[in-house]
């Protein structure tokens, strides 16, 4: 029952003490279990309290106290056996993608629609991941008559959710059309996911490491161009990094969909002329939607888009960046449409 109590009082998804932060979820958890421990006592030796109150006599006995001493040590004996490796292999737990592939246990071999695989060192450890990008050229005749340097070639970078994949990012790119602007979207598996695997498991050091790099990687790919990022979950973290590990200087925009870590003091030290758009999904079942509004009100930049559906949840978020991010044209330059017309999410301001 402890165990379980544990997992169910600190789990982000059923927590009664969800909304509170880590220090005070772990007090309420020990709080819980403590109550309930001197509840099943005051139960099983309700006779003898009752004796205690009357007569004063003792508790227990000598022999009685020797017995409940070893019947302690067992459980806690017990409960370490059990509790340890709940320790030892959380992060199996956090990072479930590193057990059971959630997408496809190998990368498809269909460049049209997932991208080219490359590869990027990584500054962590030196090591070589592969990365993905679906970059096209338009046909001729159709987005334009053809490609002769007229066409703005503009560098964006996908930071996906846990489970994911860098071919299965590139999907995000699909709201990024334009007559005048092609898009080369950018995305990579973290670490311990495949085909970036035989690397250790994945950590929050290591991924942003890697994504450091990979930032660095595409910058100078395109050293001319500031870099659009964005992001989706558990990648939200990573993009708040990202935004102040560099400047405005060096990203055009970020687009934050449902924050997984604690991101809060990162945006709030990001560089302000970097605009920002958070994207909040009021039915999310992992992140509670009060987390993007702390970001929001803790964010740097100038310019914040913070959009809310309350019938939206985690993982269909990430439809709603396809299909409505489009409808706030231009937000992040200041000019566009900022009514969004035809959208489902709704901008709050604060």
């Amino acid at each position: 029952m402890t165990i379980t109590l544990n997992f169910l009082c600190y789990a982000s998804v059923p927590s009664p003490f969800f909304s509170l932060s880590p220090s005070l979820n772990t007090y309420g958890t020990f709080s819980v279990i403590l109550l309930l421990t001197l509840c099943v006592f005051c139960v099983f030796k309700r006779e003898r309290i009752i004796t205690f109150k009357e007569n004063r006599s003792p508790l227990m006995s000598e022999a009685e106290v020797k017995v409940n001493l070893k019947k302690a040590f067992l459980f806690l004996f017990v409960y370490f056996a059990l509790a340890l490796p709940l320790h030892f292999f959380s992060k199996t737990m956090i990072y479930p993608g590193i057990i059971v592939d959630m997408w496809s246990e190998t990368p498809p071999n269909d460049p049209d629609i997932y991208g080219e695989a490359f590869m990027f060192k990584s500054n962590h450890d030196g090591k070589d991941l592969n990365g993905y990008h679906p970059f096209k050229l338009p046909p001729a005749n159709t987005w334009a008559p053809s490609y002769d340097g007229a066409l703005e070639v503009v560098p964006v970078i996908m930071y996906g959710g846990n489970g994911g994949s860098g071919w299965e990012n590139v999907f995000t790119s699909s709201f990024l059309q334009s007559d005048i602007v092609v898009y080369d979207i950018h995305s990579f598996s973290y670490r311990g996911y495949e085909p970036n695997t035989g690397m250790g498991l994945p950590s929050e050091t290591n991924i942003l490491e890697d994504s450091y790099s990979f930032f660095k990687y595409v910058q100078e790919k395109y050293p001319t161009h500031r870099v659009i990022v964005t992001t989706h979950s558990l990648g939200t973290g990573v993009g708040s990094a990202v935004s102040s590990h560099f400047n405005g200087d060096d990203i055009a925009c970020i687009i934050l969909a449902v924050d997984a870590w604690p991101s809060v003091t990162r945006v709030a030290s990001m560089d302000k002329e970097i605009p920002l758009a958070i994207l909040s999904a009021g039915q999310d079942e992992l992140i509670a939607p009060h987390h993007q509004t702390k970001m929001r009100d803790a964010a740097n930049s100038d310019n914040i888009l913070f959009l809310y559906n309350d019938d939206v949840t985690h993982n269909a978020i990430g439809g709603v960046i396809n299909s409505d991010i489009e409808k706030y044209t231009n937000w992040y330059n200041g000019s566009g449409d900022y009514d969004g017309k035809g959208s489902c999410m709704t901008r709050v301001n604060k």
